[in-house]
């Protein structure tokens, strides 16, 4: 009965070792891969959820929100829970929403870290919003978003290539 047990045991570790580098060999090749779109400037941001600076708890995000990042131009679709301090004309156009070139654009690697720093100043007509991406090697990101009539947010998420879509939309 011992013998049966050890044999198994020897089993079950020997296919553990040798699936080991090859998980390591695709997590790799997902970080170079991340690596080289951070460094291209060419991605999109895919937020999954949000946290509002009012205090709320973490709001889980169904739709597809995103910020795309070609260069230095930047389009945003994203949500926005929190108090608005300067009234807007039309009510029905919420969130957060530009198309917009970098009014200020600067990138920073954290090599201890392993996270690009992203920092964006965009103008709109409606509000100046200030943007910071933490991005890490391995595709989760943050980005927090700060503007002169709205209160912070937070979003946290993926970092995805670019459809060829939204490619061609720049």
């Amino acid at each position: 009965m011992k013998r049966v047990f050890i044999i198994a045991v020897l089993t079950a570790l020997s296919f553990g070792l040798f699936a080991a580098p090859e998980n390591k060999n695709k997590k790799r090749e997902k970080e170079l891969d991340i690596i080289e779109l951070l460094e291209s400037g060419r991605f999109r941001f895919v937020a999954h959820s949000a946290i509002p600076a009012s205090g709320k708890a973490m709001i889980n995000l169904t739709s597809d929100y995103d910020l795309r990042v070609c260069d230095t131009h930047l389009k945003a679709w994203l949500p926005f829970y929190g108090r608005i301090y300067r009234a807007d004309p039309d009510p029905t156009d919420g969130g957060i929403k530009f198309d917009s070139s970098a009014k200020t654009f600067n990138v920073r690697y954290n090599r201890r870290k392993e996270i690009y720093e992203f920092t964006m100043v965009v103008r709109t007509p409606k509000d100046e919003y200030k943007l910071r991406l933490s991005a890490g090697i391995s595709g989760s990101a943050s980005l927090s978003v700060s503007a002169i009539h709205r209160q912070h947010i937070y979003f946290y998420g993926n970092i995805e290539p670019l459809p060829e879509k939204y490619t061609e939309d720049f």
